[in-house]
């Protein structure tokens, strides 16, 4: 959201930010319907598309820009290379000595999510490791907490891949309270690269997301479709590259006695 405000300022525009109350059909109605009662000239999505609200978007006479939410039609879709993200964080893993790593991904509804899981069973497969059963779960800590309980009294789980940053929190938290070492008995890594991860005892192991840049490059998108004139061929659909920033939560394995 910084990202697009920011150029939105650069390029002239003003911004008006309006929170889904309930991410679904009824909830996005709700909160165009807030829009369209504003002089508002484009938009910029960013949540979970069901069915219906892609059915609505396409159908709609604002320029609409997606993050992240897959191709629908002429809808442009700027988004983060989730699934390179995912791989790498798991060749870190497999490069450090672990066996396998296991993954608790985020709400399924979301494609980030599910880019991330697939990932991450691609580079076990290509590593012929074996693949864990996912943990289901949401973006925030309390999900981390709650799949860290359960991980802590496997002996065989050594290296965790979470979905989020907030997620891994949680799961550090649990680890700790259980008395399971971090990076000694289980290894954490998380995704997006929220400041606070390199402030946190171990500090977080992360797949950095530049989301400025993608703010900038959906506002980008969303100018070139107002104005209607073409972007480049490369980014009519943007990716962003992740990146991976090792810090001390992620080890090679010590023990595999708890």
């Amino acid at each position: 959201m910084r990202g697009v405000e920011q150029a939105a300022r650069r390029a002239g525009y003003g911004t008006c930010i309006v929170e889904l109350a309930r991410p679904d059909d009824v909830g996005m109605a709700e909160a165009i319907g807030r829009l369209a009662r504003q002089p508002v000239v484009g938009t910029v999505i960013i949540a979970p598309l069901t069915p219906g609200v892609a059915a609505g978007i396409l159908h709609s006479a604002v320029p609409t820009v997606v993050v992240g939410a897959g191709t629908f039609g002429h809808v442009q879709v700027p988004t983060v290379d989730h699934a390179l993200g995912a791989r790498l964080a798991v060749e870190h893993l497999l490069d450090l000595g672990h066996e396998t790593v296991w993954h608790l991904s985020g709400p399924q509804d979301w494609q980030q999510a599910r880019h991330r899981a697939d990932g991450w069973r691609a580079a076990l497969r290509q590593a012929g490791r074996r693949i864990p059963p996912i943990m289901l779960g949401g973006w925030g800590a309390e999900s981390g907490y709650e799949a860290g309980r359960l991980l802590a009294e496997r002996a065989d789980v050594s290296a965790v891949f979470c979905a989020s940053d907030q997620q891994a929190m949680g799961m550090l938290r649990a680890l700790c309270e259980r008395g399971v070492r971090v990076p000694d008995d289980v290894s954490v890594v998380g995704c997006d690269g929220i400041p606070e991860g390199e402030y946190l005892t171990p500090s977080l192991t992360t797949v950095r997301q530049d989301f400025d840049a993608l703010g900038r490059s959906c506002l980008t998108t969303l100018l070139a479709t107002i104005e209607q004139r073409e972007l480049p061929t490369a980014a009519g659909c943007p990716w962003a590259v992740p990146t991976l920033v090792v810090r001390a939560s992620s080890g090679p394995p010590r023990s595999q006695s708890r």
